[in-house]
């Protein structure tokens, strides 16, 4: 009878699982590249964040060597957003997800929320053009969500913004993109609007790479404290990242309060990329929460 027991555990014990391996671009000023990859058990508690069997995959932001896309993707055309989940079977989500981002925010609920302490510090960056948008490498910077700490991989641009704000774009958004040692992603998004003109974005503006200049190291240290709102209210919701393979488990904290750029800072971003925002996504009964 014991040895029954003891063979049928063992059996137990040997189920595993494989993880399918997916990348995706994107451009950004990156710490670290992300993508649209699925930590399917990711959870979010009323205060506390959770993760149990994530995987494997991971997205283009946490890889400082560009890796091959599963299939070419872009914004436009045969290729675009609406045709994302055909395009190949990594893709699957972005067709098939039930929690995918972007969202639009709108009838948030208020929360007692987890207050997000940000720790980032002056760091050399290298800027990259990747064909869908700027990405910034750098490293040594975190945010802290209670007694879970989550480093600073990489953050990146869109324009417009892809979230919307009550059915409203913002001229543009900044996600900072975090990720823990046990594999969990958090995603701090940022909305931009035009005025007045930012002194903080100066150095990285300055060295905007290009199609014909990929990438560009930037000679002065840039810290990212200067780049969000000192309010740190935040909207919560669990989604994906927004590029291909738009990978589910991702936690996103969208800053209530924009910071500003000047029409000339908003310009220059657009002649290089514009329109590199995937269309908002349905809720399918995701609640989203405005910290108090």
């Amino acid at each position: 009878m014991n040895n029954k027991k003891v063979n049928y555990r063992s059996k137990a014990m040997q189920h595993f699982s494989k993880c399918f391996l997916m990348v995706v671009a994107a451009i950004v000023v990156s710490v670290l590249p992300l993508a649209c990859v699925q930590h399917p058990s990711t959870t979010l508690q009323s205060h506390s964040v959770s993760v149990q069997n994530t995987t494997d995959s991971e997205h283009h932001y946490f890889h400082k060597t560009e890796k091959p896309h599963a299939a070419e993707w872009g914004y436009e055309g045969d290729i675009g957003p609406k045709n994302w989940g055909d395009l190949s079977p990594a893709y699957i989500l972005a067709k098939q997800g039930e929690q995918q981002s972007p969202i639009d925010i709108s009838k948030p609920i208020q929360k007692d929320l987890p207050r997000v302490v940000f720790n980032y510090r002056p760091a050399k960056i290298n800027l990259v053009y990747n064909g869908h948008t700027i990405e910034e490498e750098e490293g040594g910077s975190h945010i802290r969500i209670e007694d879970k700490f989550f480093e600073l991989k990489q953050f990146h641009f869109h324009a417009p913004s892809e979230h919307t704000i009550n059915g409203s774009h913002a001229d543009m958004e900044m996600h900072l993109v975090h990720k823990a040692e046990d594999g969990a992603v958090a995603v701090v998004a940022v909305m931009i609007k035009q005025g007045a003109e930012n002194m903080s974005f100066t150095s990285i503006w300055e060295n905007l790479p290009t199609p014909e200049k990929s990438e560009v190291q930037v000679a002065r240290t840039v810290d990212a404290t200067d780049l969000i709102p000192g309010n740190h209210a935040y909207y919560r919701y669990r989604g994906s990242f927004t590029t291909p393979p738009c990978t589910e488990g991702v936690i996103w904290m969208v800053l209530m309060v924009p910071i500003e750029l000047s029409l000339g800072q908003i310009d220059k971003f657009k002649s290089i990329i514009n329109g590199n925002n995937r269309p908002v996504q349905h809720l399918n009964g995701r609640k989203i929460y405005l910290s108090k």
